[in-house]
């Protein structure tokens, strides 16, 4: 039975076809969903001596509450037992620690859109937390 389900959204549209799954998942087993946005901030660029551009993160939470807020939209009907979680810093590393910290029965992500030469030389979020957790994963898209 997965009673706690954690949703990583990034704005892709895999990761809306993840939450669907999810949403899916949940219905079926009453369980709790848990929505999660990471602000990537481990990739700002910083020159020497100077911080980031402040607008960057900015615009980069902005971009994270977008995909939380859209995600409620998409749940405002269908009477699920759920919350949002927004996080700071490598977005793999924040939904490891994070769904070890709270039980996560099952990690859903949406696949990563790439092809060809990209797909072979790329280090996706989902790829890494599938390989670093015990947490079952469900890859979709």
């Amino acid at each position: 039975m997965l009673r706690k389900i954690l949703v990583a959204l990034n704005g892709g549209p895999t990761s809306y076809d993840a939450l669907n799954t999810a949403i899916e998942l949940t219905q079926k087993d009453h369980g709790e969903l848990i929505l999660m946005s990471v602000v990537n901030t481990v990739n700002l660029p910083v020159n020497f001596g100077v911080s980031f551009n402040p607008d960057l993160a900015d615009d980069l939470q902005n971009d994270s509450e977008m995909n939380l807020m859209l995600a409620k939209k998409i749940l405002k009907n269908k009477h699920l037992d759920y919350h949002t979680c927004l996080l700071y810093g490598d977005p793999a590393v924040e939904i490891l620690t994070y769904s070890r910290s709270r039980h996560v029965d099952l990690i859903v992500m949406g696949k990563p859109m790439m092809h060809g030469i990209a797909k072979m030389f790329s280090d996706s979020v989902a790829k890494y937390v599938s390989e670093h957790t015990d947490i079952n994963t469900l890859m979709v898209g």
